[in-house]
């Protein structure tokens, strides 16, 4: 064999090694590729599971802040009816009042007018008592100087 030969041969078996290398080296690539791939499943599955977790979460947080949010809403239109109730019933109590005020001012006067007629017909009575007590007083001085 010549020098050619056996370079030919030696670069055949360097390359058919190199191939078994290669073939290896994708063999091995492809499984780790593999678990690679495997492990991020699980690690997505993980992750799903955990997202399903917090969407179940978020629609209980969800369903009972709506609940209360209904509750709410119902005290408050609780509390607006008492209000207007409250409110009706106040209004009617203050015109009844002022009803009654009206009525006592009217009362007040007719018995101011009633007074006042009085207490002229008074001063008219005392003028009079005055002027006969004035008579009197003079025909008792008459009496007297007789």
């Amino acid at each position: 064999m010549d020098n050619e030969e056996k370079l030919f041969e030696l670069m055949t078996k360097m390359y058919n090694e190199m191939q078994k290398e290669f073939a290896n080296f994708r063999g091995e690539m492809q499984e780790e590729f593999k678990n690679v791939r495997g492990e991020m499943q699980e690690g997505f599955k993980e992750v799903n599971g955990r997202i399903d977790n917090v969407e179940v979460e978020m629609k209980d947080f969800r369903k009972e802040t709506t609940d209360k949010f209904k509750e709410v809403n119902g005290r408050i239109d609780n509390v607006e009816v008492e209000v207007k109730d409250f409110r009706k019933e106040t209004n009617e109590r203050f015109d009844r009042l002022e009803n009654k005020m009206d009525d006592i001012e009217v009362n007040n006067a007719d018995r101011h007018v009633e007074i006042t007629g009085q207490i002229e017909d008074m001063k008219s009575d005392l003028s009079r008592i005055e002027i006969n007590t004035a008579d009197n007083w003079r025909d008792i001085a008459r009496i007297k100087a007789k």
